[in-house]
């Protein structure tokens, strides 16, 4: 069957990438693969224009390294805001998710719980409206000039919180604060004791006031890339290089880092075995990290992994 992408998306992914050209495209994606082709999936071309063919009216954009970071978050909340101000390509049918996070016109574009089994915290997923009007439409989404992220982000938009706050803020600063190594105690939206102790180390942590009054800029580092983990003793010359079908314990040491570099990720079973998802998170922070993304673990990877 002939598909293809839906215009308004086309220009989504262009603006994105016109904006940070060399970010991360891993998790980048609209056409569905064969678990998508099985259920009721927006990445499935089962809308057809006037000629026939089938449009996807959804797209995937890798949200930085790691957890669902800088750029990500900053495009989740770019979309929702057009959504509220009345962008033709978000009307019936349209919705962001991102951070476990949905926003759509069903809830006037306010951030809810996201249920479903991908947290979409490697990626932020857009979906355009169900009218050819919408999903077609060649209106700009203004990404490519204009503000947030270039790559690192500004708090814009961001309300001061503190203790006693409730809400979508309160729970994305929660989110943040468990990617950054500060357990608040769960994202619940509400700013109590463990989210107050958990702003206050933070803040010492990146030497700002500890006054656990999340403001300008407590955000814009919350909003920030984590810092790499602290390089283990070993010397990394030591390690062997693995590759996919490579067992042993220096497989689930490289498991066990990359369950470190990537806390918010699909946590890699650390059985010493290097199958498909060990390889897949190895290309990931390959290319995160500037290196060839061929999935081996070699010398360089060892070294960039271990703080080398």
């Amino acid at each position: 069957m002939a598909f293809r992408l839906a215009r308004a998306l086309a220009v989504f992914r262009d603006e994105i990438n016109s904006r940070w050209p060399t970010r991360d495209h891993a998790s980048d994606g609209w056409i569905g693969d064969a678990a998508h082709a099985s259920r009721g999936s927006d990445h499935n071309p089962w809308v057809k224009d006037s000629a026939g063919v089938g449009v996807v009216r959804a797209y995937d954009i890798d949200a930085g390294a790691g957890a669902n970071t800088e750029i990500g978050l900053w495009i989740a909340e770019h979309v929702r805001t057009l959504g509220r101000t009345g962008h033709p390509a978000l009307g019936a049918g349209s919705y962001v998710i991102s951070a476990r996070r949905i926003a759509s016109p069903a809830s006037g574009w306010a951030w809810r719980t996201y249920t479903g089994s991908n947290p979409h915290t490697s990626h932020t997923h857009v979906s355009v409206s169900l009218a050819a009007g919408g999903y077609d439409s060649l209106q700009g989404w203004g990404i490519a000039n204009g503000g947030g992220p270039s790559p690192a982000p500004a708090p814009g938009g961001r309300p001061i919180i503190r203790h006693g706050s409730r809400g979508d803020a309160v729970r994305e600063a929660q989110q943040r604060l468990g990617v950054h190594g500060f357990n608040p105690g769960g994202a619940d939206g509400v700013f109590g004791a463990r989210t107050l102790d958990a702003t206050k180390r933070f803040q010492g942590a990146r030497g700002l006031a500890s006054d656990g009054v999340i403001g300008a800029r407590t955000w814009g580092a919350l909003l920030a890339a984590p810092p790499a983990p602290p390089a283990p003793a070993p010397v990394p010359g030591q390690r062997p290089t693995v590759r996919r079908g490579s067992k042993g314990p220096a497989v689930s040491e490289l498991q066990r880092i990359l369950n470190v570099w990537y806390p918010a990720l699909p946590r890699l079973a650390t059985d010493g075995d290097f199958g498909p998802a060990t390889e897949a998170r190895v290309k990931h922070m390959q290319r995160a990290a500037g290196l060839a993304a061929d999935g081996v673990a070699g010398p360089a990877t060892w070294r960039r992994l271990l703080g080398g």
